[in-house]
């Protein structure tokens, strides 16, 4: 049953979603999205998974009018399509019956669903119900969920299959049902993204240790089931054979430190610049009990150190904080555990400052779609210069570029590192009524 200020939440996140795919669907789709309404198209009309008769007949052009380059390799003589299956089979009766906007509802179902797990993350694990509900509002705006619920790229998919697993892993009375669907989740996103590949190892790892055996099994069927379908259909036993093999692309060819810097500061695509509130994570992981750590950590970890070894690691045309959004859902409880333990308004009204200023970056790209997809070679981000020129406060000025000369990032990590150090002195020290145990 879902509790009043649950539905408040799930609705509030249903107007703000809502409004800015309004604002979204007047325009054609831009990055990969074309393409993997393409595939969609090419399952449920064509009953195949290549997508050569949709490039072929310009079927696309009911929802992407200019032409446009297949994404589609070969292999043995046969084409077969760069990207995961994943998104494209559950678009695919959707955009049957409404088209693009019916692919824009599973991800909206998606992007409201993770809502809601945001919110009974941090219950479950001890944040009162004020705060929780308090951080969820600001995930809503001032995070990369309010970035891809309108767009039809898939991490909205990958958000909202982890922060369910997250929570049956951590629930001693979750149900066998609960159990089932946590793994059938995991084991499902590596049809979805090949980069989600090291999730069913990890979360294999976590249902075996929690005496959860359940799990393993829906989770095991669909990730073999994919090795299986790939070694088929492109003859290779890559998560991503789309990519990997044809594009050449690949994990473990970048220093992982420089990685996770681009990954966090770069501001085009990096975290805190376009969502400065979820460097409130930092503290609150600080300030958190062991087990939670353990479990968090064991799953936000080992996926960023090895997302930050690929050499693509903005995501090719893309927008910001592609490659990390899948972990965002899981800081949201760092947050509500650091809110918790600091008294005082103050840290409220920051909080509540940085998810606005992330809220109105990400409008803005609404108003300008092509401004929210960056290419690494881009010297610039035009919406922090628009954001720079109705605030007047140099925000575009501050920031790093990689490949631009002297970006900046060493300075704003030592910041980020001293805020982080500060908040958890600060919380640390002024325990607030929760139990300690329980956060």
């Amino acid at each position: 049953m879902w509790t009043r200020r649950e539905a408040l939440l799930v609705a509030l996140a249903a107007v703000v979603f809502g409004a800015a795919l309004l604002l979204r669907l007047p325009g054609q789709p831009m990055g990969d999205e074309p393409h993997y309404l393409a595939l969609a198209q090419a399952i449920g009309e064509y009953h195949t998974f290549d997508p050569t008769p949709v490039y072929t007949n310009e079927d696309y052009r009911a929802y992407f009018p200019s032409p446009i380059d297949a994404h589609v390799a070969v292999v043995d003589g046969r084409p077969v399509p760069f990207h995961n299956v994943g998104a494209p089979l559950l678009f695919a009766l959707p955009f049957l019956l409404l088209g693009r906007f019916g692919a824009h509802l599973v991800i909206l179902a998606a992007a409201l669903l993770t809502v809601l797990n945001v919110h009974r993350l941090q219950r479950d694990l001890g944040v009162g119900a004020g705060t929780a509900t308090f951080v969820t509002g600001l995930f809503v705006l001032g995070s990369p969920l309010y970035v891809y619920a309108p767009m039809l790229f898939v991490e909205p998919l990958g958000m909202l299959a982890v922060v369910y697993a997250v929570r049956a892993v951590l629930d001693p009375a979750a149900t066998r049902w609960r159990v089932l669907l946590a793994g059938a989740g995991i084991g499902y996103l590596p049809w979805v993204h090949g980069r989600y590949a090291i999730f069913p190892v990890l979360f294999g790892v976590l249902f075996a240790i929690g005496r959860k055996p359940a799990a393993l099994v829906p989770l095991a069927v669909l990730a073999l089931g994919l090795e299986v379908f790939n070694l088929v259909m492109y003859r290779s036993l890559s998560p991503a054979p789309g990519s990997t093999d044809a594009l050449g692309e690949g994990l473990l060819q970048l220093n992982p430190a420089r990685g996770l810097v681009y990954l966090a500061f770069d501001g085009r695509f990096g975290t805190a610049p376009n969502f400065p509130l979820l460097v409130l994570a930092a503290a609150g992981a600080l300030l958190t009990t062991r087990r939670v750590n353990a479990v968090l950590l064991a799953v936000i970890l080992p996926y960023c150190v090895i997302i930050a070894t690929y050499p693509n690691w903005p995501g090719g045309f893309s927008p910001p904080g592609r490659l990390l959004a899948v972990c965002t859902p899981l800081l949201a409880y760092y947050v509500g555990v650091l809110l918790q333990r600091v008294p005082g308004w103050w840290l409220r009204v920051a909080a509540a400052l940085a998810a606005a200023y992330g809220y109105v970056l990400a409008l803005l790209c609404d108003l300008h779609p092509l401004e929210r997809f960056h290419w690494v070679t881009d010297t610039g981000n035009p919406s922090l210069e628009r954001l720079a020129a109705l605030t007047g406060l140099p925000v575009d000025r501050m920031v790093g570029m990689a490949g631009v000369a002297e970006a900046p990032f060493v300075p704003w990590t030592a910041a980020a590192v001293i805020v982080a150090a500060l908040l958890w002195w600060w919380g640390h020290r002024n325990l607030r009524d929760a139990p300690a145990a329980d956060i």
